[in-house]
């Protein structure tokens, strides 16, 4: 679901929990959350691997000002683009001209593949990364850039904490 419809859920009454990227829910002061990444995700430039900045070493948003920028729509994200001119203003770059948005993440990865724009978005984002695309480490100081449990009923704090519990020692073992 997307986050605006896991709010709107969570305000029905029809949905308990969600495990959801953190900077999508800034602001929510009603709902509650625990963290399940024990590091913040990395933010990553993308761009086809056919790219001619794929060719460097290293890419600033400063050589982005002539690429589209793509964004997911608010079907998929609660302000993509917000999110996408903080990490310009945060590197004292200049914000692009020119957003592409799409609907779906597998429509923004298809034009990232296709060289059609670039995109600032996190480093899990994209099933083709290693062979289609080249990422670039972005530079940003914010810790909510995570994946977290997020729940609104203070009646659900206990099933809250238990299943994320239950999610840590899974993730835990799987990484050895």
């Amino acid at each position: 679901m997307s986050p605006r419809r896991i709010i709107g859920q969570f305000e029905s009454g029809n949905l308990d929990m969600a495990i959801v990227y953190e900077s999508e829910f800034q602001g929510h002061t009603e709902l509650k959350s625990l963290p399940l990444y024990d590091r913040k995700l990395d933010v990553c430039l993308f761009i086809s691997g056919k790219h001619p900045l794929a060719k460097k070493q290293t890419v600033t948003l400063q050589d982005l000002k002539d690429v589209p920028i793509g964004i997911l729509g608010e079907g998929y994200s609660l302000d993509f683009k917000r999110l996408t001119q903080q990490f310009f203003e945060y590197n004292r770059a200049e914000s692009p001209s020119e957003y592409e948005v799409y609907e779906s993440r597998r429509d923004l990865e298809i034009n990232l593949i296709a060289g059609r724009c670039a995109a600032i978005v996190y480093e899990t984002m994209f099933e083709d990364r290693d062979h289609k695309l080249k990422a670039f480490p972005v530079d940003v100081e914010d810790n909510s850039f995570g994946i977290s449990l997020f729940w609104q009923k203070d009646e659900m704090r206990t099933k809250a904490a238990a299943l994320w519990r239950i999610i840590k020692e899974k993730m835990s073992r799987d990484r050895y």
